[in-house]
């Protein structure tokens, strides 16, 4: 299938490899939209509990990796919440720097956030602070959707 997840191997995947056009992920009332053009392989794989564990770390909830047709890797970090928008940054910050992800950064790294109230200016200035660090610290793109609301991973837009 082309997927080199190879660091990932004996992690157990939420929902295996196939080519797919999109993936949904969920967690209690939050759901994650992700869209894929073309539809490319991605496996999801429940990052909390599973690829780290341990509830006095800070970490994510899940992890899309997919595969473009030149073969190139995307991870995709999502954080499902409430409402709670400066510690979903918290947490997919310390997921991003954990070992195993620092080590064997994709091509192409994202970070989304999905909640169900995204608070006005006060959490958006967190947000926006995490986007410049995200960008300088990861290279890594960070954006807030609200629960439900569909993300596109356009392969003719991975740059």
């Amino acid at each position: 299938m082309g997927m080199n997840n190879s660091f990932l191997a004996g992690y157990l995947a939420e929902k295996e490899v196939r080519k797919c056009s999109k993936i949904s992920l969920k967690e209690r009332s939050t759901v994650y939209l992700l869209n894929f053009v073309p539809p490319m392989d991605c496996v999801a794989y429940q990052v909390d509990g599973n690829i780290i564990k341990g509830a006095d770390k800070d970490k994510c909830d899940k992890l899309v990796v997919a595969t473009t047709c030149t073969d190139e890797k995307v991870c995709v970090f999502v954080e499902l919440k409430g409402s709670d928008v400066a510690h979903a940054v918290k947490q997919l910050d310390a997921t991003l720097s954990y070992p195993l992800f620092s080590q064997n950064r994709a091509k192409w790294t994202k970070a989304r956030i999905v909640a169900n109230k995204i608070p006005a200016n006060t959490g958006r200035s967190v947000v926006e602070r995490a986007k410049v660090d995200f960008r300088r610290k990861y290279n890594c793109e960070l954006i807030c959707l609200k629960s439900g609301q569909p993300d596109f991973l356009r392969q003719d837009k991975l740059k």
